[in-house]
C-alpha cells in the first residue's frame, strides 16, 4: 500500500480532489437554493466551499507560499466552525452560539500559532501539529456530540455521517502524533500521510455529502408522513370533541360490526342525544355549549370499554357501538352512560341525555334506524332515560326537533 501511495503524484491528486469537491459544493448549493432544506444546510454548504478553496490554496499557493498557507488554513478552520454550527442547527439544540464559541476560540488560537511558527519561530512540523490537532478536535466533536448531548435530534444516516467524520478525526490525530517526532514536515507536500488523507477525503467527502443529502431527504419524508397523518386525523376527527366524526365513526362501526358477525357475537348500538341543548346555546351562548359538548364527549369515552366505538354524529348527538353485548348487558351500559352525563356539571350547567338502544346482527343502517326510533321514543317519554329496542318503532318526522 505504501508503495502504491508513493507512486501517486500529489499535484494531480489535489487537482482531482479540487474538481470533485467543487462539483459537490455545486450540488449542495443547488440543493440549498432550489430544494427543501433545513437550518444548518447552508452552513454545511458554506463550510464545504471554504474547505475546497482552502485545500486548493494550501497545495497550489497561487497567492504566494506563506499567504496561501495562512489563508488556506484559515478557510479550513472556518469550515470546522461552519460545520459545527450546521450540525448543531440541524440537531435543533439551544445556545448554538455559546457552544460554537469554543470552536471559534480554538480556531483563533490555532491561527495565532500558525502565524507564530511562520513569521517568528519558523517550524513546519509545529504548524502541521497545530493544524492536525484542530481538525482532530473539531471533526471529533462534530461526530460525537449528536449522540452525547441531551435533546440533540438525530436523523437517518446520522450514524454513518458521524462515523466518517470520526475516521477523519482519528487520521488527523495520527498525523499530529507523527509530526511531534518528525524533524522536517512538508506543508502540503508529497509525504505519505498527506497522500493518504487526500485519498481518504476523495472517498469520504462525497460520502459525507451523500449522508447530508440523505439526512435532509429522510427529514423531508418524515415531515411528509407526519403531515399526511395529521391530515388524515383531521379528516377523521371532530374538531370540537376530539371524537371520530360521523363519517369515520360509521366506518369504524361497520368494521366492528363485520368482525362481530364473523365471530358470531352480538352487537348493540346506542344513540345518545343531549336534552334541551338548544336552550343552553340560546341562553348562554355557543361557547358554553361547546364546553358542555367537550365535557360530555370526554366523560362518555372514559365510561366505555376497550373495543367500544364512539363518535359524534352531529350537533349534540353521539353514537356508541358495543361489540359483544346485547339485551340487559347493553342496557346497563346505556344506563351507565346516562348517569355519567347527568353527573356532569360543565361550566355549572346541568345536562341530561336521552338514549335509544338497539341490538342485533343486522346491517349498520338497520341498527341506526332502530336506535334512532328508540331515541325518539325516549324523548317523547319525558327525556333523561334509556329506551331499548323493545319499544314500538316511531319514525321521527323529517325536520322535527327531538
Amino acid at each position: 500500500m505504501q508503495q502504491f501511495i508513493s507512486l501517486l503524484d500529489t499535484s494531480t491528486m489535489v487537482l482531482m480532489s479540487a474538481i470533485l469537491f467543487f462539483s459537490l459544493t455545486g450540488v449542495l448549493t443547488y440543493t440549498y437554493f432550489y430544494r427543501k432544506t433545513y437550518p444548518g444546510f447552508g452552513s454545511f454548504t458554506l463550510g464545504q466551499l471554504a474547505w475546497c478553496v482552502g485545500l486548493f490554496l494550501i497545495f497550489f499557493r497561487v497567492l504566494g507560499p506563506d499567504p496561501s498557507l495562512i489563508i488556506g488554513n484559515s478557510l479550513i478552520f472556518l469550515q470546522g466552525i461552519l460545520w459545527y454550527r450546521g450540525i448543531a442547527l440541524y440537531g435543533g439544540i439551544d445556545h448554538i452560539g455559546l457552544r460554537n464559541s469554543f470552536t471559534i476560540a480554538l480556531a483563533v488560537l490555532c491561527e495565532s500559532c500558525l502565524l507564530y511558527y511562520t513569521f517568528v519561530d519558523f517550524d513546519t512540523c509545529r504548524r502541521v501539529f497545530v493544524f492536525s490537532t484542530y481538525c482532530m478536535l473539531v471533526y471529533g466533536r462534530i461526530a460525537i456530540e449528536p449522540f452525547v448531548v441531551r435533546n440533540w435530534r438525530t436523523y437517518s444516516m446520522q450514524t454513518v455521517f458521524s462515523g466518517f467524520l470520526f475516521f477523519i478525526s482519528v487520521s488527523y490525530a495520527f498525523r499530529a502524533n507523527e509530526s511531534l517526532d518528525a524533524l522536517q514536515c512538508a506543508l502540503g507536500g508529497p509525504d505519505p500521510i498527506v497522500k493518504t488523507l487526500l485519498l481518504a477525503s476523495m472517498l469520504l467527502i462525497p460520502l459525507l455529502a451523500f449522508c447530508l443529502l440523505s439526512m435532509t431527504s429522510g427529514r423531508v419524508e418524515a415531515e411528509l408522513r407526519e403531515a399526511r397523518d395529521a391530515l388524515r386525523k383531521q379528516a377523521q376527527t371532530d374538531f370540537l370533541t376530539g371524537l371520530p366524526n360521523r363519517r369515520h365513526f360509521l366506518h369504524l362501526a361497520e368494521k366492528a360490526l363485520d368482525r362481530a358477525r364473523e365471530r358470531g357475537e352480538p352487537v348493540s348500538f346506542i344513540m345518545l342525544d343531549l336534552d334541551y341543548f338548544k336552550d343552553i346555546n340560546d341562553t348562554y351562548g355557543h361557547q358554553t355549549g361547546d364546553v358542555v359538548l367537550r365535557a360530555v364527549a370526554r366523560r362518555l369515552a372514559e365510561a366505555l370499554r376497550d373495543g367500544d366505538e364512539i363518535g359524534r354524529l352531529g350537533g349534540e348527538e353521539f353514537g356508541v357501538l358495543l361489540p359483544g353485548l346485547d339485551g340487559k348487558d347493553a342496557e346497563e351500559v346505556a344506563e351507565r352512560l346516562r348517569q355519567a352525563v347527568a353527573a356532569l356539571s360543565p361550566g355549572g350547567h346541568t345536562v341530561t341525555a336521552s338514549l335509544g338502544m338497539a341490538s342485533g346482527a343486522t346491517g349498520l343502517n338497520a341498527l341506526l334506524a332502530r336506535a334512532d326510533g328508540c331515541l325518539y321514543a325516549a324523548k317523547g317519554a319525558g327525556r333523561n332515560r334509556v329506551v331499548a329496542q323493545a319499544c314500538p318503532m316511531v319514525e321521527s318526522p323529517e325536520g322535527a326537533s327531538i
